[in-house]
């Protein structure tokens, strides 16, 4: 196996049979659309430097044939409608079992729509706070078991139950999210978001049924904040016997 650094040539092009391409760009609007058609690439790994450096947005196409791309790793990329107004990039990727996106944007306000039906690791980073920079995210998902969120708690979940309901792990901050997650075993969360969840009016009084299968929970302590009152006891009201670690 060989791991390719970006070099952008027809030749280079026209002898993609790599199984994994690793490419690092400044400043590019699209790239050549030779990359995302490779009946032999199982990983794919592209990320943008700084891109709000040179005023430019590097957009990922919506057409792909890359039938045996299993792992995809995404940063600093921006997504753009199809012909029929939805963004939904990843649909044709049916080997696809490891998604990671970094710091991406949605033109247009658009919803970002994950749907794959071998996909089983999502995981997301929205680490900047512009909030135009943040976008709903519709999932259709049936295998997905571990699913990590990384960001401010201003992103909205899209999906039928029934699509989100195989997720076994997760890391995320928000509690509608967690009523869409029903069936979560390992959740991971930090102090912070804990702070947040804990400004919810009246949240310790709600009855709500989640988090009923959960056997592991970590609070990862963070230096700027302590862990709120009560919370942990509230995420384990349907499931007392799930061990408990605190992370400092």
């Amino acid at each position: 196996m060989k791991l390719w650094t970006l070099a952008y040539s027809q030749e280079f092009c026209n002898t993609l049979f790599h199984t994994m391409l690793r490419i690092l760009t400044r400043c590019i609007h699209r790239f050549p659309t030779c990359l995302f058609s490779c009946h032999t690439l199982t990983s794919l790994h592209i990320r943008v430097q700084n891109p709000k450096e040179f005023y430019m947005c590097t957009f990922f196409p919506n057409s792909l044939n890359l039938p045996s791309l299993i792992n995809l790793y995404l940063w600093h990329i921006s997504f753009c409608a199809a012909d029929d107004g939805s963004v939904e990039p990843f649909s044709t990727l049916t080997s696809l079992k490891s998604l990671t996106i970094v710091d991406c944007e949605i033109m247009d306000e658009q919803n970002l729509c994950i749907s794959s039906t071998k996909l089983v690791g999502l995981c997301i980073y929205m680490r900047r706070y512009a909030p135009e920079t943040y976008f709903g995210i519709e999932l259709s998902t049936p295998s997905l078991c571990t699913f990590d969120f990384h960001g401010i708690p201003i992103q909205k979940l899209h999906g039928i139950k029934s699509n989100l309901s195989s997720i076994k792990h997760t890391s995320l901050v928000l509690l509608n999210w967690l009523v869409e997650l029903p069936n979560i075993q390992s959740l991971t969360v930090s102090s912070t978001s804990l702070q947040v969840l804990s400004l919810v009016p009246d949240l310790l009084t709600i009855e709500l049924p989640f988090l009923c299968h959960l056997k592991s929970l970590k609070v990862e302590k963070r230096q700027i904040s302590s862990i709120p009152d009560g919370m942990v006891k509230f995420l384990l009201r349907h499931a007392q016997s799930a061990s408990v670690d605190i992370i400092y």
